[in-house]
């Protein structure tokens, strides 16, 4: 019987009541949340029990700052008062529960610092969707140069990719907003955030429809053995680096790291580990598959 599950992530940050309801229904399977990010979470077998979960947020949180933090650490005293445990937490987000029978103080997340937060971080986001989609447009006329005047296929599948990326992005900052403006209307009156809902789900599929489409058109247009070969290398060399980075990233805010420094190891890290993979696939694998004819 295996004692760990992996989910991939369906939920936004912003998503509260969401992430409770999902992971209180995990609980009731024989399943508690172990660790969680914006791809996979983990979760470790337990017995099936009926546990009621709470997020809060904490604007002091970072991906390098040292964990737990003071006011995290005050947080969780306060929260042990009233029944509450401490189970992981998430970017800025901290995960607590208690079992749903048990008697206790309601827990209490201020929804205008909440708020905050989420303006702030669909700022961020927003700015980042448009330097992407940037990138991406500026990929497509590049490679537009060199088609020729027909509609190829391949230009076609980058076509559509770029359609149903761009949409997800929009779609994902449109829904997100209109959370927040009834959020922010609702606060105002002495309420609390309203729920999220589901629709921001269907920009994520988009997003990954969108990469299965660039996926087939990499493959359409470098269909010579060599050129996957080294691609595969690449996503998988990334994908590693990228994991690579996550755990020293958390082991050493877990050491009482500063966030500074934390920060610029995983960068000079990140900077060797990708020089390493170029070096790797220039001095090996290219001469290994122009030796055995993969081109």
């Amino acid at each position: 019987m295996r004692e760990r599950k992996y989910e991939i992530n369906r939920y936004a940050l912003y998503d509260d009541q969401g992430i409770e309801e999902h992971l209180s229904t995990m609980a009731a399977k024989g399943w508690i949340i172990e660790h969680m990010n914006q791809l996979i979470w983990w979760y470790r077998r337990i017995e099936p029990q009926e546990l009621e979960f709470a997020v809060t947020y904490d604007l002091e949180m970072n991906l390098y700052e040292p964990i737990p933090s003071k006011r995290q650490i005050r947080l969780q005293e306060i929260s042990e008062l009233g029944g509450w445990g401490f189970v992981t937490d998430w970017t800025m987000m901290l995960v607590f529960c208690r079992p749903k029978d048990e008697e206790g103080i309601p827990f209490q997340t201020d929804p205008e610092v909440t708020l905050k937060l989420f303006r702030d971080m669909g700022i961020r986001d927003l700015t980042l969707g448009v330097v992407l989609f940037g990138i991406w447009t500026l990929f497509a006329m590049t490679y537009s140069k060199y088609e020729s005047m027909g509609f190829s296929p391949t230009l076609l599948l980058l076509f559509w990719g770029l359609v149903l990326f761009t949409t997800g992005v929009l779609l994902s900052e449109l829904w997100f907003w209109l959370w927040y403006r009834r959020s922010r209307i609702s606060v105002d009156h002495g309420g609390e955030c309203v729920p999220a809902g589901k629709a921001y789900r269907i920009s994520r599929g988009m997003v990954v429809l969108a990469a299965m489409i660039g996926l087939g058109y990499w493959i359409a247009a470098y269909a010579s053995l060599g050129h996957l070969a080294i691609g595969s290398f690449y996503i998988i060399a990334m994908i590693v680096m990228i994991f690579a980075e996550g755990a020293v990233r958390n082991r050493n805010r877990r050491r009482g790291t500063s966030g500074k420094t934390n920060y610029w190891i995983v960068f000079v890290m990140g900077f060797l580990i990708y020089h390493l993979i170029r070096m790797c696939a220039k001095w090996w694998l290219m001469p290994y598959a122009i030796e055995h004819g993969w081109f």
